[in-house]
């Protein structure tokens, strides 16, 4: 499954377009880097039967450092569909000291430009905003401990906003906040369970040429 994942990226990365015409490019590539918010169970027993007990959040336990790197094609003014790949330090408190672990992702969002569907498109306009859903897997690849209680990849729902502030037609400045839920398994104790990752991120967006819908 490691494998199937470091192919997704490398075939996303390679979707970067050799640009031949610059008045009518509909690429885009982004970079962003922010903060998260991890909230997680942990996996505990009583009596020898497993149960799950969400561990407590905290800023100092619960939140750290992720990027990612973005290819967008704009498929009309309103639907843009882009790839996804990047990192996450994720951190929890189990009860006996702060976890670490970092993981990779790969996913696919459609988005949906509601000011241009609302407004209609105008290439000189400011500011937009895009609501987005999507799928992918993580895979897990390093932790500050010893035992791997849970799975090595896990699949990924998400949903969220970007806010676009267009400097110019080939320079936009973003925000960006998502919430993906993670189908997480405990390998020790063959239970199957959803985390959730808040996802906070500022970035620059470079489109390849004008727009010109």
């Amino acid at each position: 499954m490691y494998k199937k994942i470091f192919i997704l990226n490398i075939l996303l990365l390679t979707l970067i377009p050799v640009v031949k015409s610059q008045s009518d490019s509909k690429w885009a590539i982004s970079l962003y880097s922010g903060l998260n918010s991890y909230s997680t169970y942990n996996v505990q027993t009583t009596d020898g039967t497993p149960h799950l007990v969400r561990a407590p959040f905290s800023l100092r336990s619960s939140c750290s450092l992720q990027s990612d790197f973005d290819v967008g094609y704009l498929i009309d003014p309103i639907w843009e569909i882009r790839g996804q790949l990047g990192w996450e330090n994720l951190r929890w408190d189990p009860g006996s000291g702060v976890i670490s672990m970092i993981t990779i992702h790969t996913n696919i969002d459609l988005m949906y430009n509601l000011k241009n569907y609302l407004y209609g498109y105008y290439p000189d306009r400011l500011f937009d905003y895009q609501f987005f859903v999507g799928a992918g897997y993580g895979a897990k690849l390093a932790y500050n401990h010893t035992v791997n209680i849970a799975a090595g990849y896990t699949p990924i729902i998400r949903g969220g906003i970007v806010l676009n502030f267009h400097l110019n037609e080939q320079f936009a400045i973003n925000g960006e906040i998502s919430q993906n839920l993670i189908f997480d398994h405990s390998l020790t104790y063959n239970l199957h369970y959803i985390d959730n990752l808040t996802k906070f991120s500022l970035g620059f967006t470079y489109y390849f040429g004008v727009q010109g819908y």
